[in-house]
């Protein structure tokens, strides 16, 4: 046998010998890709959830300014529209507060 002949079996035993690890290296990717894959799956479910949550606060808000208009539309007595204006107020920076709280979650 010749140099060259021995160098490549000798060449194709090294990487006859590397095949079971290369398959067991590729079986450890997949627990990571599956963790992977159940991140990104609550993350989306995180984001859905904050969108719902947003879209019902800005309704509330735009309900809330129905109800309002609604209620100035009548005339009443200055005590009591006082009484009303200091509890839409209240309920206006609640809502306020929580869509501002609820967009912020996007910037982090």
């Amino acid at each position: 046998m010749t140099s060259r002949i021995v160098s490549k079996l000798a060449l194709a035993a090294v990487l006859a010998g590397s095949v079971p690890t290369l398959a067991a290296a590729h079986d450890d990717v997949r627990p990571v890709v599956a963790e992977r894959r159940e991140e990104l799956a609550a993350s989306r479910w995180r984001e859905e959830r904050r969108e719902r949550e947003l879209a019902t606060a800005r309704a509330d808000l735009r309900r809330l300014e129905a109800e309002r208009a609604e209620y100035l539309r009548h005339p009443h007595g200055r005590g009591e529209l006082r009484r009303y204006e200091s509890r839409y107020s209240g309920r206006r920076a609640a809502l306020e507060r929580r869509c501002h709280e609820l967009d912020r979650v996007a910037w982090r």
